[in-house]
């Protein structure tokens, strides 16, 4: 196929083996919490429900390097005392390069923007705006075992697929997805306003609900990025874990359920 080759040859269709979405953060929310969140374990709630407890630490995924640092001192000092870590990554779940390829346009098609080096990588055009003085979240910088630690997420081809069902229909990619590099301003038509909440949160929300409400772990610390927790704390309460330290704007709800 024409188009086919022109993308394979003209764009760099790439996603490392797991990176971390963004969690559906506007411009203007990453400016804030860059400014107003130097201390990275501030923001940390501890749930508990008879023997099991889970610390949840909301993430920033652009950030100060300092910011990280002590993320991944804080998750080297838990594991030492038993815990295990749950961490959010997305992968494509791809068999095969060119399912990725298919994979990655149409999450672009989604979300409207291509991920891969958001905000941090001067060279991607499809995102909103470039920080320069910052670096992004990845596996290394936070300490991440892949190979100990739970990678707590889902998968695009899994989001994709029950976006798809919802809808009733495949997602079409047309030419335009193929013939604009993914480093380039994104301005073909797109389901941003019909999935995107759908995509970066519903979905990937109560997996990880589901799996800290049922995983046989009773010690778990979480790093997932902060705005999840708005969907993952109400699940955890209705799941009778109680907030135990740390607090968050529904409090009062968490004292009348206690």
């Amino acid at each position: 196929m024409i188009i086919k080759r022109f993308i394979m040859k003209k764009t760099v269709l790439f996603l490392s083996a797991a990176f971390v979405l963004l969690s559906a953060v506007s411009c203007s929310r990453v400016g804030v919490a860059l400014y107003n969140k130097k201390d990275s374990l501030k923001k940390k709630t501890v749930w508990v429900k008879g023997d099991k407890e889970i610390v949840f630490i909301p993430m920033i995924h652009v950030a100060k390097a300092g910011y990280y640092e002590q993320v991944k001192d804080f998750l080297f000092q838990k594991r030492n005392e038993g815990y295990v870590v749950y961490y959010e990554g997305l992968v494509t779940g791809a068999a095969t390069p060119e399912e990725r390829d298919t994979l990655t346009l149409k999450m672009r098609k989604i979300i409207g923007y291509h991920l891969c080096g958001a905000y941090t990588k001067k060279e991607n055009k499809s995102t909103p705006q470039y920080l320069k003085k910052y670096v992004g979240q990845n596996m290394t910088n936070t300490g991440i075992d892949t190979l100990k630690d739970i990678r707590a997420d889902m998968t695009v081809k899994e989001l994709i697929a029950k976006i798809e069902a919802e809808r009733g229909k495949k997602i079409a990619l047309e030419p335009c997805d193929f013939e604009t590099p993914l480093n380039a301003p994104y301005k073909c038509s797109n389901y941003k306003q019909y999935y995107y909440y759908q995509f970066t949160r519903k979905y990937r929300d109560d997996y990880l609900s589901n799996l800290l409400l049922n995983t046989s772990d009773k010690k778990i610390v979480v790093i997932y990025g902060g705005a999840h927790k708005w969907r993952v704390y109400p699940n955890l309460m209705d799941g009778d874990f109680h907030l135990t330290e740390g607090k968050w704007y529904k409090k009062k709800e968490i004292d009348r359920k206690i």
